[in-house]
């Protein structure tokens, strides 16, 4: 159902610079994208205070975790779709794909989950695992009022 991620990798230019790096534009189907946006468990109504945005994340099936409101276990996504879109991301075609792309040689694991930014989130500078081989963005937003905060 997403080998289609594989290819788009496998396909994509690497950019040089400041890093290497792959930029792929409507990385997700028409149809999977659809999903993932219209889904209550990813996208909910704005609440409007904190206890409420709280309690609406915590009556999602959300975990509070070293990133607030962060699900990194495939159970945990109600969806179907979504449910097999993490694992195909966790899956060994897709880290095959990303591990041929970027010439990685060395023994990795893939860690995806989805990941919920609240409004005006940022990620302050941290160290890393020196296991950590890539990292890899899927951003999913509704619309571009994030670009504007």
């Amino acid at each position: 159902m997403f080998n289609y991620l594989s290819e788009k990798i496998q396909n994509a230019k690497i950019i040089e610079s400041p890093f290497k790096h792959v930029e792929i534009e409507n990385f997700l189907s028409k149809e999977h994208l659809s999903i993932v946006l219209n889904d209550p468990q990813i996208h909910f109504e704005n609440q409007k205070d904190t206890k409420n945005l709280i309690n609406k994340i915590l009556t999602s099936d959300y975990i509070i975790q070293n990133f607030p409101g962060c699900c990194n276990d495939v159970n945990d996504y109600l969806n179907k779709v979504i449910k097999e879109l993490i694992t195909y991301l966790n899956g060994d075609k897709f880290k095959k794909a990303l591990e041929s792309k970027f010439n990685i040689n060395k023994q990795t694991d893939i860690i995806t989950a989805i990941q919920k930014n609240l409004t005006k989130y940022e990620i302050c500078p941290h160290p890393d695992t020196r296991r950590k081989a890539l990292t890899y963005l899927l951003n999913i937003n509704k619309d571009d009022l994030v670009e504007n905060q």
